[in-house]
């Protein structure tokens, strides 16, 4: 049977030796080429009747190597489950590993050598009662009320208005082009079109303000609307066709005749608004609204609070359990497995790993601490989440169902998935441990702190490459191995 020999170089790197005598897998080789020989149908040959020693140099190389490699990964995933190893990265072919050219004419004993990596042994300190300033966001009644009046509009109508322009209004104008020394241009420019009185220039808001509809003003059209070049004005304020053969010249000054004014007319604080605004029976009076949107408006900031609060606790373990890891056999693992980012030396990269390791064995060990499981139906229910914010917070019911269950066989949205649960379950149970010291700040200190933090350099392809090289021997175990051909 099959063997293993490990020899420990110190405590974070070894090197195990498999060995599998031809003993051990010739039975099923040859099993193997009888089976292709009973089916292959080879020119020269009936059905079934080509020579065995046909069969072995065509299929013969490459069923062993198939063959070698199961065993090898069968192996290799026993032996590290009952030694009980906690590796980094999976095993991978030592630097002085003998080169086989798998003979099928004479089969002989393999010796596998594989170079394995250990993570460091360490129990989590600096957790239990330590202090961390808490981001307590005020919420001022300005905030709220603001928020209110943006629903009131949202939820009102729109209609037109008699009295004094306001800052919100459109007004639609009937402008005519007038003469360098005034009064209208006989065959000038006319045209009539709307604007918002908030998007107006300066000097449009002062040519409006304190007018109303059937009142005159005077402007200069190509002054008028913030941000608009004279491109725009000519073809959506005036229609002139600019694919003309002729490229009129138009007059900076207009005379236009208000000849409507609309507004939005804020919906009325009465129960109908209340059940659309908040849903059915959520609240009946303006005081128990006003009450719940400072509570919503209070969660929004304390959940950015958290992230800071999490960031501030993952940074401080961190740097309380400082890990060695065997670092020139992580270089070589990453550009083995791939999980070298794409124009990055190993050399550049070590660094960005170890730390990204340091992270995920913390957050594993306290998961464990903690006895943190995530389920299938949590994982899917936080990709559900991810689709109704995509669909702009509307739940399709069945509709999603299979979208998610899409979502959960990709490996990449699996684990993202995944991951997300496990922190905000490990950040709440992180949370009842440590003592936190409430510092109050205002919401636009903790908007800017967040800003400033988003806008903070992230190395993803680091944090992937560390969750693989804590997840390639997990549970599903190894496979198969690569070896030399």
């Amino acid at each position: 049977m099959p063997t293993i020999v490990r020899e420990d170089h110190d405590n974070m790197n070894a090197t195990i030796t498999l060995s599998i005598p031809v003993s051990d897998y010739q039975p099923a080789f040859k099993a193997k080429l009888n089976e292709y020989k009973k089916t292959a149908h080879m020119k020269g040959f009936r059905k079934g009747k080509t020579p065995f020693s046909v069969i072995r140099k065509m299929y013969g190389k490459g069923t062993l190597v198939d063959l070698i490699n199961k065993m090898v990964g069968e192996e290799l995933d026993k032996y590290i489950k009952a030694e009980n190893l906690d590796l980094l990265g999976n095993p991978i072919p030592a630097e002085n590993q003998e080169s086989y050219e798998f003979e099928t004419k004479d089969l002989e004993d393999f010796n596998f050598k594989f170079d394995i990596g250990i993570a460091p042994a360490f129990e989590v300190t600096g957790l239990d009662g330590t202090t961390f300033n808490y981001h307590n966001a005020i919420i001022p009644d300005s905030m709220v009320q603001g928020d209110l009046e943006n629903a009131q509009k949202q939820l009102g109508t729109q209609g037109p208005v008699e009295d004094e322009i306001q800052d919100e209004d459109v007004i639609k104008v009937q402008a005519d082009e007038l003469l360098a020394e005034g009064g209208i241009k006989e065959d000038g420019f006319a045209n009539e079109f709307s604007v918002s009185y908030n998007l107006l220039t300066d000097e449009g808001k002062a040519a409006f303000a304190g007018k109303k509809k059937g009142d005159l003003v005077q402007f200069d059209i190509f002054n008028l609307e913030a941000g608009k070049d004279d491109a725009f004005v000519r073809k959506y304020f005036l229609d002139v066709n600019e694919d003309a053969e002729d490229n009129p010249e138009i007059g900076n000054m207009f005379q236009g005749l208000i000849t409507e004014v609309t507004r939005v007319i804020p919906a009325e604080m009465n129960q109908e608004f209340f059940d659309k605004y908040m849903g059915p029976g959520k609240v009946s009076s303006e005081e128990e609204l006003m009450e719940e949107l400072k509570s919503r408006t209070k969660m929004y900031f304390d959940r950015q609070a958290d992230s800071f609060l999490f960031r501030d606790i993952k940074e401080h373990l961190e740097a309380e359990n400082k890990l060695e890891f065997p670092q020139e056999f992580l270089k070589r693992w990453m550009v083995a497995s791939g999980n070298l980012p794409k124009g990055k030396t190993a050399d550049e990269e070590i660094g960005n790993l170890t730390e990204g390791l340091t992270w995920t064995l913390i957050r594993g060990k306290l998961a464990k601490r903690f006895e943190i499981t995530v389920t299938e139906v949590e994982i899917k229910q936080r990709l559900r989440m991810q689709l109704i914010q995509m669909f702009g917070g509307q739940d399709f019911g069945a509709m999603l169902d299979d979208y998610v269950n899409k979502m959960y066989e990709e490996e990449q949205q699996y684990h993202n998935a995944y991951t997300q649960v496990l922190s905000d379950k490990l950040f709440n149970s992180m949370k009842e441990v440590v003592t936190l010291n409430k510092v109050d700040i205002t919401t636009e200190e903790l908007e800017k702190l967040v800003a400033e933090e988003n806008a903070k350099n992230q190395p993803p392809a680091a944090e992937i490459a560390a969750e693989a090289a804590t997840a390639e021997t997990s549970e599903e175990g190894i496979e198969e191995a690569e070896i030399v051909e």
